[in-house]
């Protein structure tokens, strides 16, 4: 068997393909569907997003005569040899599980009654085909090298026995338009005005949880180069001047004092939130810090926070109200929702910002509740690039070799030693001149004579 007759096929698909000849049903699940188990039957499933949704047309979805929406998924299966269909809410915890076809005739089995972790498996497993296809490639690249260099020196070899992926060409094209439909069931489910807190609360989650796993393509191995690699250049070039340096953990003597007296002075109890509420806001800690990170370098367990009833939320807005922060703060909050509708697409919320007496006090109100939060206005970050540094991803392309890593760690080490700056003999240490006389700032310009 020759390399060539076994093409190993890498294919990254939107899942958008053809959709547009999908004018009826039953093209549709002949096109577009899925094959699975529900109830214990053989069935079909169709995920239906937005763009399946817009093809096939209301007036043919209509011939289902459930009602049919962008977020639903329709079961086909045969039954007494009848063919019978049913529409699926996503979040009903179905008897449900999607199968994948694999090169050795089996199928790989995902159990899709939690719709969210099956779709996740599902992008993981479609990652990791990817990853062997290309491992593949090389592995029989060098097997038949190694075959054609051995008949070439006249020795007599058998032929040999190439790689093949563990699933067929195509298996996962069709997770991309999954996904989307998960997306879509879950932003109409929030603004189901039905739903309660918990509800809404682990749909947002979901979708966090969706969101993050899209995100991240890179294995756990690649993602520590990249890391590794991004903290080494920005040391690189903190030594050399060309970017900003990092602001570190705020760690003044008093830290926090501010922030706790600001909220005592407020005179508010806090009355704490009901089970389903508690149990609402557990999930949120995933998506906190980084939220945080765009306002205090005080570290999130160290934030003063209080959870607040609806009288007390007011009575802090009316006591705070002529201190409210109009410079930093909207573009403070507005750094917030750029993290927030990356993180948890369809969440939404309210917020202030009041300075007095050197805290910072945020209150915000959202599905769940109010709450309040103070740090010592030291510490706030004064400005942040959002998406270079909270919200950036990493590609395949991102990841540094191990030649270009141990360079970036000996270039880092080496400018440590001398960071190739003049060298000036006639330095000040600024902070022992500070100390001998606190008028006189010294690291504003040259040294005044005598000094």
């Amino acid at each position: 068997m020759l390399l060539s007759d076994l093409p190993i096929k890498i294919r990254k698909t939107t899942g958008l393909e053809e959709i547009s000849t999908m004018t009826t049903l039953k093209e549709a699940f002949a096109e577009g569907g899925m094959r699975a188990t529900y109830k214990g039957q053989t069935a079909i499933i169709l995920p239906i997003d937005q763009a399946t949704y817009a093809a096939m047309g209301a007036a043919e979805l209509s011939k289902v005569g459930q009602g049919v929406a962008a977020g639903n998924m329709l079961v086909s299966w045969t039954e007494d040899g009848q063919r019978r269909g049913s529409v699926l809410d996503a979040f009903a915890g179905n008897d449900l599980a999607f199968k994948i076809s694999r090169t050795d005739g089996q199928e790989g089995t995902f159990n899709a009654s939690n719709i969210t972790n099956a779709v996740k498996r599902l992008i993981e497993a479609s990652r990791e085909d990817i990853r062997e296809r290309k491992a593949l490639i090389e592995s029989n690249a060098k097997l038949k090298a190694d075959h054609e260099a051995a008949i070439a020196a006249g020795e007599k070899v058998e032929e040999p026995v190439y790689g093949v992926p563990t699933y067929a060409d195509g298996a996962f094209a069709k997770i991309p338009a999954l996904t989307r439909t998960i997306q879509a069931s879950i932003a109409a489910a929030v603004n189901d005005g039905w739903a309660d807190i918990r509800e809404k609360s682990e749909l947002l989650m979901a979708a966090h949880e969706l969101g993050k796993v899209q995100a991240n393509s890179l294995t756990r191995e690649e993602m520590a180069k990249v890391a590794e690699a991004r903290a080494l250049r920005q040391a690189i070039g903190e030594i050399k001047g060309t970017v900003k340096a990092e602001l570190g953990p705020y760690e003044a003597e008093d830290a926090g004092l501010a922030a706790r007296e600001a909220v005592e002075a407020l005179e508010i109890q806090g009355r704490g939130f009901s089970d389903v509420q508690m149990a609402a806001l557990a999930g949120n800690s995933v998506i906190r810090k980084e939220v945080f990170s765009v306002l205090t370098t005080t570290d999130v367990h160290d934030l003063t926070a209080m959870m607040l009833d609806h009288q007390d939320f007011r009575l802090a807005q009316q006591t705070m109200a002529r201190f409210e922060e109009k410079n930093w703060a909207p573009e403070a909050i507005g750094n917030i929702r750029k993290v927030l509708a990356d993180r948890i697409p369809g969440y939404d919320f309210d917020a202030r910002v009041y300075t007095t007496e050197g805290a910072d006090v945020m209150l915000v109100r959202d599905h769940v509740g109010c709450y309040l939060y103070s740090w010592d206005s030291a510490s706030r970050v004064p400005e942040i690039d959002v998406n270079g540094k909270i919200l950036q991803t990493a590609s395949e392309n991102d990841v540094p070799s191990d030649e270009q890593l141990e360079a970036l760690r000996t270039e880092l080490k080496d400018l440590r030693y001398d960071n190739g700056a003049e060298i000036d003999f006639g330095w000040t240490d600024a902070k022992e001149a500070e100390a001998l006389d606190p008028d006189l700032d010294f690291t504003a310009g040259p040294r005044p004579e005598g000094a």
